[in-house]
């Protein structure tokens, strides 16, 4: 739970409480078609170069994990892909929330279920 706030400037105490849940999802599937390959890093370029469609979850297009959305995400997940560089970071292989705290948001996500 976060967010809560009381106003007691009402007759009785008026609260809101907005629930957040943290939405599983598989870094770098871009496309949110459940499986992380080539075809994210299309998807990443067209959103980057060309007004793409907007992803359900911006957090799954960072495949570094460093809190942005910019060319390094598809050459970092290309070189994963190619030629022997580093896994992504966790959410990746298994779906899970993201460990990282940062402004990406991620709505949903088919591996969630939505």
């Amino acid at each position: 739970v976060s967010g809560v706030s009381c106003d007691s400037q009402v007759t009785g105490v008026e609260c809101s409480v907005t629930v957040v849940t943290d939405v599983v999802f598989l870094r770098g599937d871009a496309n949110d078609d459940m499986s992380t390959n080539v075809a994210d890093t299309v998807f990443i370029l067209a959103w980057i170069f060309t007004e793409g469609e907007d992803p359900h979850c911006f957090d799954a297009m960072d495949g570094n994990d460093d809190g942005m959305i910019d060319i390094a995400d598809p050459i970092y997940l290309l070189a994963y892909f190619f030629s022997g560089g580093s896994t992504p970071p966790s959410p990746f292989g298994v779906a899970g929330p993201d460990p990282t705290a940062d402004s990406l948001t991620c709505e949903s996500s088919a591996v969630a279920g939505g």
